[in-house]
């Protein structure tokens, strides 16, 4: 019995890792856009290709995941605390389904179950927020945040098209979603961005390939979204080696998860630096913002965990299961300081991927809107050592590690 269990567990292992491995290989190539904000929140939250815009002004997102679900309601503040002194300026979180409806029709906003005073919370500490409510979540919670009665239902088939799944997936939206639309920043809120649904394989960013996703959209703006939205999640994973080019895009560039740990890690991580490198090279290749899952994993109370983790889901995150900071909340927290104080350049530059193998002669350019010009391709880079120089007013010049081999410097 022993063994047999050990075999399901190394099964049930691989499957995972092999589902993670093909949704990463399918996120790098998938949509990554947003639709846009309503009209009415456009003063207050609004993007283009360049970057973010909040109030009108260039701002880079440097946000960090942290579940009011797998934290006490009174360690929410303190938590919350010490991701804002790292640097961050949001908060990423799941609105978990079955955490809120445990029995049917019966629902819990209570305590540490109220996901509002969570959000006005965020505000009062001048964070923004990003809420993603699902309907299905994974985020190694049970059920991937599905009620445990949704199983026994008649002819239910999650995440596609069915009457009868839309309507109960229409009822938890009839709750949760009208706190997070209270809760925008158009209404003088946290809330930012939405993500609806999770990790989809048919969908991501602003693809709706059927009625199930249809839907989803539908519901949520008749119960007042109006932030920027997108599908499933964009840019799982590390950053790659190959930057992007903003020219001809429309929506920023943005990953909704950032690994710095990973589910089944407790303490510290061993590399903390390789964290710091990824940031680095995010920013250097012209990213414009960025979540880390999870800066505080937190615990899994009762019996809320998945089949493949515990209680603790410490995460080996930067702010420890108890609350201690671990070597890498510094070192992330000197990455998100460098993006929001130069959020003006990283917000409104448009970046141009050029090949270290192709010669674009010398007077071909990387172009900053604000600085025209002083950021240009060099010969060193066009003999092929993948390397960029960036000559900026006060000084300079200063290398951007293209190559992926070392942390930007």
């Amino acid at each position: 019995m022993r063994i047999l269990n050990k075999l399901r567990f190394s099964l049930l292992a691989a499957t995972f890792i092999t589902f993670y491995n093909l949704w990463f290989s399918l996120a790098a190539g998938a949509n990554d856009s947003m639709f846009p904000p309503a009209v009415q929140a456009k003063p207050f939250i609004n993007f283009d290709g360049r970057g973010f815009l909040i109030h009108g002004k260039r701002t880079f997102i440097a946000s960090g995941c942290m579940d009011y679900a797998r934290v006490p309601r009174a360690l929410w503040r303190d938590r919350l605390l010490r991701m804002k002194r790292a640097g961050l300026n949001c908060v990423e979180f799941y609105a978990f389904w079955n955490y809120h409806e445990p029995h049917e029709g019966q629902w819990d906003f209570s305590g540490s179950h109220d996901v509002n005073s969570f959000l006005k919370l965020i505000h009062q500490m001048n964070m923004y927020a990003i809420v993603r409510p699902g309907p299905y979540v994974c985020a190694e919670w049970d059920s991937g945040g599905y009620p445990i009665w949704l199983r026994f239902k008649p002819g239910v088939k999650v995440r596609e098209p069915n009457p009868q799944f839309e309507m109960y997936v229409g009822r938890w939206f009839d709750k949760i979603m009208p706190i997070i639309s209270a809760n925008q920043i158009s209404h003088g809120g946290a809330v930012i961005m939405v993500q609806l649904e999770n990790e989809h394989p048919l969908a991501a960013g602003t693809d709706m390939p059927n009625n199930y996703f249809k839907y989803l959209q539908a519901k949520a703006v008749a119960l007042g979204l109006q932030v920027p939205y997108f599908f499933s999640g964009v840019h799982h994973g590390n950053p790659g080696n190959i930057p992007w080019d903003s020219v001809g895009r429309s929506s920023p560039w943005f990953t909704t998860e950032y690994y710095p740990g990973w589910y089944d890690i407790y303490g510290p991580v061993d590399n903390p630096e390789e964290r710091l490198h990824d940031t680095w090279k995010l920013l250097s290749q012209g990213g414009n913002g960025y979540n880390y899952y999870m800066f505080h994993g937190g615990t899994n109370f009762d019996y809320t965990n998945n089949n493949e983790d515990a209680a603790s889901y410490d995460y080996g995150s930067p702010i420890g299961e108890a609350g201690d900071l671990r070597p890498d909340y510094y070192t992330l927290k000197n990455a998100a300081l460098f993006a929001t104080s130069f959020q003006d350049i990283l917000e409104s530059s448009v970046n141009r991927y050029r090949r270290p193998d192709k010669d674009y002669g010398s007077k071909e350019r990387l172009r900053h809107d604000r600085f025209p010009g002083q950021l240009e391709t060099r010969p060193e880079y066009r003999a092929g050592e993948g390397r960029l120089r960036a000559d900026l007013p006060g000084g300079g010049p200063y290398p951007i590690q293209q190559d992926g081999d070392s942390a930007c410097r």
